[in-house]
């Protein structure tokens, strides 16, 4: 086995400072979470400071997970950790084949930006190439900066096997994404004992916020931070997961460094600054929806009256799925009730008819059928000129031209949400759909237009909603909570 100081020898880069592979707590933490153990250097001055580091010894072991997530709060030095973790993997594992993903490559790229921290990190020790998109070592052991900015990106990637997947702002990140990207995190390397392993650095917010908070286990419900658990991810399978916090007090030489930043942070939006200052999972900032709680939604199915009035509302989709909703409302109340619904991709518009007539029986009424917009787009086959609303009509289903106001149609949605007198909102979901819509908390304000919902991958369900209320109207509604937040409550239906 290499001595420790040859190991720390050969880390240190020629005419760069100890500190750039010395570690601070936290990210020892993570590297020992990762196989990597460190032990105490003693005390460093920094910025007048002492802090206590860490070093390598030069062993390793597997990883205690096979997903480690590693973060919460601003400013916890977890691009660093990641690239330190990066360097001492490429040593120890000659050959192994590491990937840091961002979901832009901006993101990656410019002042204090991943990319020009791997020169701090890595200068001496690798050679880089392509603009320093990738770096190699003696030993042969490889490093790639990527990016993976839409759901269709993912397979640009389909071939590419990865020892060692770091995702930094994962929660920037779709399950879709991430879940595709973990099925490239396969051994490309034959050291005995080694199994591949991810590394997921968030702050809480924005689309991921969800997957990752709930398949970390964020609020412990579980077992304590640090433990290995297995949680249940999205796909109802069970992942063996470990995350480690990581808070701005962690970041000592980051805070000697830049002793204002903690001010600064806490002049911003206050649920952004909560969020991020403190790793506040339970402070979603910039949800779009945060009124969509499961346990507020969800009721039992029950015998619709015949009475009541019934219509449908589906987004059109093939690679995407195509979305399909059934609602009703009381006449009473005003409450609507959504009684049926499926997702599901790579259909025909002949099979998305069929189906839907399938799930409809034959002596229910249905009032109104509304589509999106895009389906009375043209399309040529030979001679035939037809669109999709043609084909739907040929199985029996005429289509209306749904309203596509979005701003207005999350209005409704809203609206919808507030709670009526009997304490229940406005919606209600037969718990055996309530899944088909699990992309409604994970949705976040247009960062352009805050009344807006940000447009992304993943979002069909989100638009037949919107479909559903084409015709629905707005009106004054006594309220029992969110009184001054939602001005409009209420429903008058078709």
């Amino acid at each position: 086995m290499r001595s420790v100081d040859s190991f720390l020898q050969d880390l240190i880069p020629q005419g760069k400072p100890a500190s750039l592979t010395l570690l601070q707590k936290r990210q020892a933490v993570l590297l020992a979470a990762c196989g990597f153990p460190c032990e105490a250097a003693g005390e460093h001055v920094f910025g007048g400071k002492k802090i206590e580091m860490f070093k390598p010894t030069g062993e390793w072991n597997p990883a205690v997970a096979e997903m480690i997530g590693y973060g919460g709060a601003a400013f916890g030095g977890k691009s660093y950790g990641m690239l330190i973790l990066a360097k001492i993997a490429a040593e120890l594992l000659p050959g192994v084949q590491i990937a840091y993903f961002r979901r832009t490559y901006p993101e990656l790229d410019g002042p204090g930006a991943a990319m020009q921290k791997a020169y701090e990190v890595f200068g001496g020790v690798a050679k880089d190439s392509d603009g320093g998109k990738v770096w190699k070592w003696p030993n042969g052991s490889m490093f790639y900066f990527r990016h993976c900015q839409n759901e269709k990106d993912v397979y640009s990637y389909q071939s590419q096997q990865i020892d060692i997947l770091l995702v930094d702002e994962a929660t920037h990140f779709s399950w879709f994404i991430i879940d595709y990207l973990l099925t490239r995190n396969r051994a490309t390397v034959d050291h005995p004992g080694f199994k591949p392993f991810a590394v997921t650095s968030s702050n809480p917010g924005n689309v991921g916020h969800v997957w990752y908070s709930d398949i970390f286990d964020v609020g412990e419900k579980h077992g304590k931070h640090e433990e290995v658990k297995r949680t249940l991810n999205p796909n109802g399978k069970y992942s063996e997961v470990c995350f480690i916090p990581a808070f701005l007090e962690d970041n000592q030489i980051g805070v000697a460094r830049d002793p204002g930043y903690e001010s600064r942070l806490m002049e911003r939006d206050p649920e952004v600054a909560k969020a991020l200052r403190w790793g506040d999972w339970s402070v979603f900032a910039g949800q779009a929806f945060p009124a969509w709680v499961r346990d507020r939604l969800v009721c039992k199915p029950f015998e619709i009256p015949e009475h009541w009035p019934r219509w449908r509302a589906l987004d059109y989709g093939f690679v995407h799925p195509w979305a399909a909703g059934w609602a009703t409302k009381d006449p009473r109340t005003e409450r609507l009730f959504v009684y049926r619904a499926v997702l599901k991709a790579e259909l025909t518009d002949t099979e998305q008819a069929r189906l839907m007539k399938d799930m409809t029986p034959s002596n229910e009424v249905i009032n109104a059928t509304y589509a999106s917009p895009d389906m009375w787009a043209r399309k040529t086959k030979g001679t035939k000129v037809f669109t999709s609303v043609d084909e739907y009509r040929d199985e029996g289903i005429p289509l209306i031209q749904a309203g596509n106001q979005r701003v207005n149609g999350k209005h409704k949605i809203d609206a919808l949400l507030m709670d009526m007198l009997d304490g229940l909102p406005g919606i209600q979901i037969f718990e055996p759909y309530y899944d088909v819509f699990r992309c409604m908390p994970t949705l976040i304000r247009d960062d352009r237009n805050p009344e807006d919902v940000k447009k992304v991958d993943g979002d069909d369900a989100y638009d037949m909603l919107r479909y559903l209320l084409t015709n629905v109207k707005q009106k004054g509604q006594e309220q029992k909570r969110q009184p001054a937040k939602h001005p409009m409550a209420g429903v008058r239906g078709i």
